[in-house]
């Protein structure tokens, strides 16, 4: 069920990304580029905020 969850989460994450923006991450991911720490602060971040917004919804 773990990566059926973060699946859902990086899915969404990227939806919601400029297509430029989007592709870096794609390309980073895919090809071994490393992302900048600030681009990971980003990224958790928002990870963070939408499992906490799920569990107080009541939905995780």
């Amino acid at each position: 069920m773990g990566n059926k969850l973060d699946y859902q989460i990086a899915k969404e994450y990227l939806n919601k990304l400029p297509r430029e923006q989007k592709m870096e991450i794609i390309n980073g991911t895919l090809g071994q580029v490393t992302v900048s720490k600030k681009e990971k602060q980003q990224i958790r971040k928002f990870c963070s905020d939408y499992i906490k917004d799920k569990i107080q919804k009541g939905k995780i």
